[in-house]
């Protein structure tokens, strides 16, 4: 669609070469980003844009390199488009240095956020009539869930989905299984996600038999495609007690929300937009395992009540979280942009 209302130029930002070398300085890095200066002004010269739509890092080395860019654009007299998917602007805003620079970068841009619930981020550097707001959404078609299979009669799958990052919550999980098991709860719980330095596959292991929990919980590792699919299908509830202090619009769960998963998680960044407590799942304060042990028998005691959120889950996705919602709102806030002017 975007192709199609625009003359469109793309300029690939990449430094990174894997996930451990994000935030990184190396050599490498810096002649790319050198090569991505040359080219952006050779771009803007030859191009001359009206408008230049960027995804741009907030925090850390990757800002002021983006200052760089932004610095280049300004000198072009170039209309900017941010499009945010992080936050930590406004832990730094103490630096009256920092707060200035990024009252710069923001000054008359447009500026797409992910939620209203992550304004309060950049409130203090761009004025309200700068922000459009968008939700993500991804290209999954929505699938059954094993239990609309003939699966009734076994035990409740328990999934918990992402890297296996402590601020993630696997361990605040593992000691609400632990809870559950002495309550005589039936359940089962796969963790699949890849390991990270905080947890690694053996200790999360040691993690999980130091609880007595190997014959209810395992490690699946990190899964993709189909498989990853099959594993959501297959699975009741959908549990991600994050606690991360950057968590802003966590995809993973628009991916349960299309499989039809009721959702149990924290109100942290946007997730009380995209979960609607009591209505597609539950939110539970973070780093409470006794609460998550609470709500998630609740939850597996009432079959009707994961079927009647898991549907309401996925009517919520169809309406509001698929790929082609996202972009025919994301031209519509190009043409309002462009044609109200963002300055």
């Amino acid at each position: 669609m975007l192709k199609r209302r625009f003359d469109l130029r793309i300029l690939p930002l990449r430094y990174a070469s894997s996930l451990e070398d994000i935030g990184r300085l190396r050599l490498a890095k810096l002649i790319t980003c050198c090569r991505v200066v040359f080219k952006l002004g050779h771009l803007l010269r030859r191009f001359r844009p009206d408008v230049v739509y960027f995804v741009p890092a907030l925090t850390g080395l990757g800002f002021y390199r983006e200052c760089v860019l932004v610095l280049i654009l300004k000198v072009f007299r170039t209309r900017i488009i941010y499009h945010l998917h992080g936050k930590g602007v406004k832990e730094r805003l103490s630096n009256p240095v920092a707060k200035e620079l990024y009252k710069w970068f923001f000054r008359d841009a447009g500026i797409i956020h992910l939620s209203p619930l992550l304004f309060d981020d950049i409130g203090p550097v761009v004025r309200a009539e700068q922000v459009a707001f968008l939700p993500n959404g991804i290209d999954v078609a929505p699938q059954s869930r094993g239990s609309e299979n003939g699966r009734e009669g076994s035990s409740p799958r328990i999934l918990f989905l992402a890297n296996l990052v402590v601020s993630k919550g696997p361990l605040e999980l593992i000691d609400a299984a632990k809870v559950l098991k002495e309550r005589g709860v039936d359940f089962v719980m796969w963790f699949v996600g890849n390991p990270s330095r905080q947890l690694s596959q053996s200790r999360f292991k040691a993690v999980i038999a130091k609880a007595g929990l190997e014959d209810r919980v395992s490690y699946l590792g990190p899964k993709y495609g189909a498989e990853k699919g099959r594993i959501m299908s297959e699975s009741d509830l959908f549990v991600f007690p994050t606690y991360y202090e950057r968590e802003c619009f966590p995809l993973v769960l628009l991916e349960a929300m299309a499989c039809g998963l009721p959702i149990v998680s924290t109100p942290e960044g946007a997730i009380p937009e995209i979960v609607e407590d009591g209505v597609t799942g539950v939110l539970v304060p973070p780093k409470n395992s006794a609460r998550l042990a609470d709500r998630i028998e609740a939850l597996l005691g009432d079959g009707r009540l994961l079927r009647t959120m898991g549907e309401a889950g996925r009517r919520r996705f169809r309406q509001r979280y698929t790929l082609a919602a996202f972009n025919i709102a994301l031209a519509g806030i190009f043409d309002a942009m462009c044609l109200n002017g963002i300055r």
